[in-house]
């Protein structure tokens, strides 16, 4: 008589405790996913930011070398009598492949481990320097040069064609302040990617860009393939890829018209999020199995107490009819 009202009673029991219990465990995912989230694109980003205060220190460290050097108005003239090697300069740093001295009158002077030096006509044709060159305001310059260099440093293990060369250019003035000459300094990308924006930690492997358009980045063996995310450049703001496999972060790179443009991988992110979401999930089918039991349980009370208590009001009622 009672068993459809314990059945109702039971379901009813298990599903309220069920949709809780899915609730609390969805809301749970939920907060612990967002908080991994944010803590994994924090670590991401000052890692990527400590690397960047390391590599512009490092750039400004052989700029200041350069500049101290275009300070003396006898640099061509010592150049020229040999009385200062552009080597000393390039042993500044790992990272410098060539240093080139240029006098107004087309001459040009190197560092070892150089051929095929373009005459200063030819750096002239690139818009940007040739700015910098008619600009009187300015004195020094930083400049990518992806075109007609890849003869240069056909020898060099730093230096990748594919890459093109950051290059610091200064001006060199005599004691009247009239531009004499320019001194080029080449820094090469592979070895600030190598160094710097190259991970394999927490991150895994990451792949970084040092962009100036969307179609003028400095490329690598590693990053080439992933050019098509470059697309993601226009939000500004750390950015998951449509196929969900990245965050795109992107900064300013030093004082360049240039951002520096992190593939951060999402699998070590989805590995994690597995490790915590799996034994969440499985209290959870416990807690229902646990629901269950007890809802059936808790329900053939009510049924055992109903029937009990239907049977003693027989009772009563027929001992009634009999007085």
């Amino acid at each position: 008589m009672f068993k459809k009202t314990g059945l109702k009673i039971k379901w009813s029991f298990i599903a309220f405790l069920t949709l809780f219990i899915v609730f609390e465990c969805s809301l749970s995912v939920y907060s612990i996913n967002q908080i991994m989230y944010r803590n994994m694109l924090n670590y991401s980003q000052k890692a990527i930011a400590l690397n960047m205060e390391n590599c512009t220190a490092l750039i400004e460290l052989a700029s200041k070398a350069t500049d101290l050097v275009a300070s003396d108005p006898q640099i061509i003239e010592k150049v020229r009598q040999r009385q200062y090697f552009l080597n000393s300069l390039k042993l500044q740093s790992l990272s410098i492949i060539g240093v080139t001295l240029y006098d107004t009158s087309g001459n040009y002077y190197h560092s070892d481990g150089m051929a095929g030096v373009l005459p200063l006509s030819k750096m002239a044709e690139e818009a940007r320097i040739a700015s910098f060159f008619a600009d009187e305001t300015e004195d020094a310059f930083f400049s990518v040069r992806t075109t007609s260099i890849n003869a240069i440093y056909t020898n060099n293990q730093l230096y990748d064609a594919r890459q093109g060369i950051i290059t610091y250019i200064r001006k060199v003035y005599d004691s009247e302040r009239k531009v004499i000459g320019y001194l080029f300094l080449d820094i090469s990308p592979k070895y600030l990617y190598s160094n710097f924006f190259s991970y394999t930690d927490d991150l895994g492997e990451a792949v970084s860009f040092i962009v100036f358009d969307s179609d003028n980045y400095l490329q690598t063996v590693a990053n080439e393939p992933y050019a098509g995310y470059l697309k993601y450049l226009a939000t500004g703001q750390p950015v998951r890829t449509k196929d969900l496999r990245y965050i795109v972060a992107t900064q300013s790179f030093m004082d360049f018209d240039a951002e520096l443009v992190t593939l951060i991988p999402l699998k070590p992110f989805y590995r994690k999020q597995a490790l915590l979401t799996f034994p969440i999930i499985l209290i959870s089918l416990v807690f229902i199995v646990l629901s269950c039991i007890i809802g059936n349980r808790e329900s053939k009370k009510v049924v055992d107490s109903l029937t009990a208590l239907n049977t003693k009001m027989k009772e009563a009622y027929k001992e009634f009819e009999k007085s």
